[in-house]
Order: C-alpha cells, then sequence, then structure tokens
C-alpha cells in the first residue's frame, strides 16, 4: 500500500512538472515569436524565411504573425525533418507555410522573395556558410 501510494505521489510530480515545462516551453516560444516578429517587424503580408528550421515549430508560430496573405519559407536539409514540418504545417492549418528542401550551400528561396530571413541556433551547423550567405544575400528583397 506505501509503495503504491509513493508510486502514485512520485508520478503525479512527474505530471506535474511535465506541464509546468512544457507551459514554460509554450510560453517561451510565444515570447520568441513575438520578439522575433518584433524584430523583424512583420506584418500581415511579409513574406519570411527560416533557414534550418529543424522541427518548425518556429516557422509554424510566426504564420500569424504574416496572416493568411503572408507566407512563411521554411527550409530544412533534411528530408525527414522537412516531412514533419509537413505534417505539423498541416496540422495547424498553416496553408501558407511552403517547406523547401535546402542544400548544405544554398537555401533553395527565390531571388528576392523574402522582406525578412531568420536563422536560429543553425548558422554553427553550416558547412558551407558562404555559399549560403550568398544565397540568403540573393533571397532577400532590396531596402
Amino acid at each position: 500500500m506505501f509503495r503504491r501510494r509513493t508510486r502514485n505521489r512520485v508520478t503525479s510530480a512527474i505530471l506535474a512538472v511535465a506541464i509546468v515545462l512544457s507551459a514554460a516551453i509554450a510560453s517561451g516560444i510565444e515570447r520568441e515569436t513575438d520578439h522575433l516578429a518584433q524584430i523583424l517587424e512583420l506584418k500581415p503580408g511579409s513574406t519570411v524565411a527560416d533557414v534550418g528550421a529543424g522541427s518548425g515549430e518556429l516557422s509554424i508560430a510566426i504564420v500569424k504573425y504574416v496572416g493568411p496573405h503572408g507566407i512563411v519559407y521554411s527550409t530544412e536539409i533534411d528530408p525527414k525533418l522537412l516531412d514533419r514540418i509537413r505534417g505539423k504545417a498541416q496540422r495547424a492549418g498553416a496553408r501558407n507555410l511552403v517547406p523547401i528542401l535546402g542544400k548544405e550551400h544554398d537555401t533553395e528561396l527565390r531571388d528576392n522573395c523574402c522582406d525578412a530571413i531568420f536563422l536560429r541556433e543553425v548558422y554553427h551547423h553550416l558547412t558551407h556558410p558562404l555559399g549560403i550567405d550568398r544565397s540568403l544575400y540573393r533571397a532577400i528583397r532590396p531596402g
């Protein structure tokens, strides 16, 4: 009896910590996207790229800032991660999120397609940063 109660208390404590951590992570992503949208001056109709999007959670969170007439390009070089991004975007109803399979040396973004571009925790992973830099420069709209 004592072990069962202890186990139930431990399980309850673990669940409580998981709920608090999930809320903190969600809150952190929300604060981060608010800050990012402010810095990038995103508004409805903006076109933005998340380069090296990983799981795509930030791409999906940014969709609300560009509205239904904006576009969020979510680039990733890992086809499996890109499939996950597609699935998450579909489940979230993010119809204006465009997944793009990039390359190690090229984002595969079209020339002059973006009002803003961001990279989050990815630049240090780049094996061809000069090629990516050229690609970013071509993709960003003048001004």
